[in-house]
């Protein structure tokens, strides 16, 4: 097992939680009309539309993000490239609107949930014998198992 791919694997996938918690303390920062410019800009976005549009996105944009980290660091490396996608996304919200210095912030995130799932893919390709979680297959399940009269 490689551990420098195990750390960056891990580093990388703990950004969905750091997205996850920016975009919490910007849900409160415009509760107080002010500008955080490290979070989502969904979760800006959103207020626009109406009271329960704003608490579906937070919720959906928070949960969403966190349950990616939990997934990422499980290596599984879709939800790293959903996670970058629904990020750049984001990430275009303030190109959009002229708003350059926090997409400049997303570029250097995706940058490094891009290192994750590179690392992810890397330690996919393991042979299944070196890798930490080993599952057993079906095939093997029924060898162990005596046949029954």
């Amino acid at each position: 097992m490689d551990a420098a791919l195990m750390a960056r694997l891990a580093r990388s996938a703990n950004w969905f939680y750091w997205i996850a918690g920016l975009s919490l303390v910007n849900v409160f920062a415009m509760r107080e009309n002010f500008e955080f410019m490290l979070g989502s800009g969904a979760v800006e976005v959103a207020p626009q539309f109406g009271q329960t549009a704003a608490i579906v996105v937070d919720v959906v944009v928070i949960g969403g993000f966190a349950l990616l980290g939990l997934l990422a660091s499980k290596r599984h490396s879709w939800a790293f490239v959903l996670g970058m996608l629904a990020y750049a996304a984001d990430g275009a919200l303030y190109v959009l609107a002229g708003d350059y210095l926090p997409a400049v912030f997303h570029a250097f995130v995706l940058y490094v949930l891009f290192l994750g799932l590179q690392a992810s893919i890397a330690l996919n390709r393991l042979p299944a014998e070196t890798r930490a979680i080993v599952m057993p297959h079906a095939s093997d399940a029924r060898a162990a198992d005596p046949p029954r009269p």
